[in-house]
């Protein structure tokens, strides 16, 4: 991998080591040698939000609040702990459990946010972040 990968690898682990929320898919291994450097992560079978969402056009009411509701958990515990992620997406989110295929069946299961790879620390708070990261579909106008 490129030393640029490298760095937010380990970026993301320096930001996984202060966080531990129930919709933050936990940080397992580490595997580093001379040629790469992997993260293992919680194992996630239900697949991505984004991809269940193009599958069916959009979520039931209730299942879309629970998973609203989920995501904004996180990203109060994330701020509560000077974490800003700079990415977020649905393809950023996956269902925790794996769903049976006839619907939304997993409400009952949490939904995961499992990268933080453009996250970042915010400890100096009179500072503006000056880096742009994230997918500029996503970008605000």
């Amino acid at each position: 991998p490129s030393r640029t990968a490298i760095l937010k690898i380990r970026n993301e682990v320096n930001v996984r080591v202060r966080v531990d929320h129930p919709n933050i898919a936990r940080l397992i291994e580490i595997y580093e040698d001379e040629k790469q450097l992997a993260l293992v992560l919680e194992y996630c079978p239900g697949g991505d939000l984004f991809s269940h969402l193009c599958d069916r056009g959009r979520f039931p009411e209730q299942t879309a609040r629970v998973i609203v509701q989920q995501m904004l958990a996180v990203l109060c515990y994330l701020h509560a702990h000077d974490v800003v992620h700079r990415d977020l997406r649905l393809e950023k989110w996956v269902l925790a459990t794996q769903h049976d295929g006839s619907g939304f069946r997993f409400l009952a299961g949490p939904v995961k946010l499992v990268d933080l790879g453009n996250a970042t620390v915010w400890s100096n708070k009179s500072k503006k972040m000056d880096v742009t990261c994230g997918a500029l579909a996503y970008a605000s106008p």
